[in-house]
This record gives C-alpha cells, sequence and structure tokens, in this order.
C-alpha cells in the first residue's frame, strides 16, 4: 500500500487548481455591487434559462441514458464494445469539435437540420442538445457501474 502521506502532495497540487480560481472570482468582486447586479432582470432570466435547459436535458438523459445503461451492465449483445466507445466519445472531444459536429448534424443544413426545415443553431433546444451530448456519457457510465454492482 502507498504511502498515504506521498499521495496527499499531488492530492492537495490539484486541490488548490481547482480552489484558487474560485477564490480569485470571489475575492475580486466588488460586493455591493454584485449584489445589486444579481437583481437585474437580464440576470433572472439567464439564470431561470440556464434552470429550465438544465432540468430539460436531465431529464432525457435519465430517461434515454438509463436503459442503455442497463443494456451495457446487464446485457451481452454482439457490438457492445462498440456502442461502449460510442457513449466514450463525447468525453474525448474538444468542446469546439462537439460543437461544430453538433451544428453539422443539427444546422439548417445539417444531416438532419436540413429535413427540420430550419436549423437550431443559437437556440434553447441547442443548448438542451449540447448538454445532453456533453452529460449522457457521465450519467451512463455511472449508472451502468451501478447496475453491474
Amino acid at each position: 500500500m502507498p504511502n498515504l502521506y506521498l499521495l496527499a502532495v499531488p492530492a492537495i497540487f490539484i486541490l488548490l487548481f481547482f480552489l484558487l480560481p474560485l477564490v480569485a472570482v470571489f475575492a475580486g468582486l466588488e460586493w455591493p455591487a454584485a449584489w445589486s447586479i444579481l437583481y437585474d432582470r437580464l440576470v433572472f432570466d439567464a439564470l431561470r434559462l440556464s434552470f429550465l435547459t438544465s432540468v430539460a436535458s436531465v431529464l432525457v438523459v435519465v430517461l434515454l441514458g438509463t436503459p442503455l445503461a442497463y443494456l451495457l451492465a446487464r446485457g451481452r449483445f454482439k457490438g457492445k464494445g462498440m456502442v461502449e466507445a460510442l457513449v466514450d466519445l463525447p468525453m474525448i472531444l474538444p468542446p469546439a469539435v462537439a460543437g461544430v459536429a453538433l451544428l453539422m448534424v443539427f444546422g439548417r443544413r445539417g444531416l438532419v437540420g436540413q429535413y427540420l426545415g430550419f436549423g437550431l443553431s443559437f437556440s434553447t433546444a441547442a443548448v438542451v442538445l449540447a448538454q445532453i451530448f456533453v452529460a449522457a456519457p457521465f450519467f451512463i457510465r455511472s449508472a451502468r457501474s451501478s447496475f453491474a454492482a
């Protein structure tokens, strides 16, 4: 078993890496002005939109991801490795590549967008699709592990 004190050193560095940007953001705020900005209508609308898109994407990910996670955990079928690789793919794509790929599918001239008659680009639905694309692999992997246990 490795010495826990040796493991603590890199753990502290990564925790500081996570913590210091947050400290810098909050330390740099002018708090009286920040409180007044929070009550601005535009901020409220942005928070409401973020909340609604997050709830929508979580619902879709849970509803569609749970059956797939169960199949990957308990099922045996040909091509299972390919399906697992496909599920993991969005996690390794750079965000810019993922965005361009989604645009090429759901944009006005995309593979699916051209048949919709309109593009989903820069819409609330596009935000939900992007959130699903990013979040689904994490949920499916976690749920698969739970189903397998």
